[in-house]
């Protein structure tokens, strides 16, 4: 019976080993959402997908010459919509403690603020691991590794790369930053979904909340992405009011409100509808966000 034993605990050993090293290779090197969940920061960036692959911290260290770097804690539209999940979940991950010309960018979008129900999203954040996890600081973020399936995250990525067709380069960065660059010609393309989207007085809220938590550390900053001129008439068409809106709350919270969705800018996207930037862009606009940003604080 102990010969077997020894010999089931070597074979547990043999196979767990490498599976464990796969486990967290993978998870390090390719889940977009892995470096959000180690650390605590003293510069955040939020919102969704747009921001997740939009904005990059290391040009925003290098512009203000910062002695740390920001952290881009944007998920994407089932995961970080502002409301009680991703509020708690940035009120585990900010520093609280207040730094020099520090300040945070929050990026805001119809949908940010709005209730969607569809065949995809029903429920949204709640059903997300992320907010499930009982340590989002820890390093390494060994929860995360152990009930994140290695294997779901290289799936995804085949599928993405083969049967969606979208060739694409990905360099998920440890600041959060998720760099995406298409190959010519290349763009990934969403099915026809069918969704109804309604404004959310409690997102809206805590949007305001989010808002009232950073100013405690740094300035605030209202970011509206760049998106296709297609992309901007169909939010638009769901929110009319929107921009209405923000300028409202960036008032009342004295938050300057930068939209850059209805510039006339050229910028290149990594999809078909116009909503994610390529990495390529990311890094231009980036630049240009730090030149506003810098001819705002100067004025101050």
């Amino acid at each position: 019976m102990k010969k077997l034993i020894r010999k089931g605990l070597l074979f547990a050993v043999i196979i767990m080993v490498p599976y464990a090293a796969l486990q967290r290779y993978v998870i390090t090197h390719h889940d977009h959402n892995y470096p959000k969940l180690t650390g605590q920061h003293q510069a955040l960036i939020t919102g969704l997908s747009r921001e997740k692959r939009g904005i990059s911290p290391d040009i925003l260290q290098e512009e203000f010459g910062m002695s740390y770097t920001p952290q881009n804690l944007a998920f994407n539209s089932a995961t970080s919509p502002y409301g009680p999940y991703y509020y708690s979940f940035l009120e585990r991950k900010y520093l609280d403690t207040r730094a020099p010309d520090n300040f945070h960018l929050i990026g805001v979008s119809p949908v940010s603020v709005m209730n969607i129900r569809d065949s995809l999203m029903d429920g949204r954040e709640s059903f997300d691991l992320i907010y499930k996890l009982h340590s989002v600081t820890d390093e390494p973020n060994l929860e995360y590794l152990l009930r994140k399936p290695a294997l779901k995250v290289l799936y995804k990525e085949a599928t993405d790369s083969f049967f969606r067709r979208a060739k694409r380069e990905v360099h998920v960065h440890d600041n959060g930053w998720v760099e995406i660059n298409m190959a010519q010609g290349h763009h990934r393309t969403q099915g026809p979904v069918s969704r109804s989207y309604s404004v959310s007085a409690r997102r809206i809220r805590y949007l305001q909340k989010t808002i009232d938590m950073l100013s405690k550390t740094g300035r605030v900053f209202l970011i509206r992405m760049p998106v296709s001129h297609d992309v901007l008439q169909f939010e638009e068409g769901i929110y009319p009011g929107f921009d209405r809106a923000m300028h409202q709350i960036a008032s009342e919270k004295s938050t300057p409100y930068l939209n850059y969705a209805t510039r006339n800018l050229s910028y290149e996207f990594s999809d078909k509808p116009g909503h994610h930037l390529t990495g390529k862009s990311a890094k231009e606009f980036t630049h240009l966000l730090s030149k506003d940003i810098r001819a705002f604080l100067s004025d101050r």
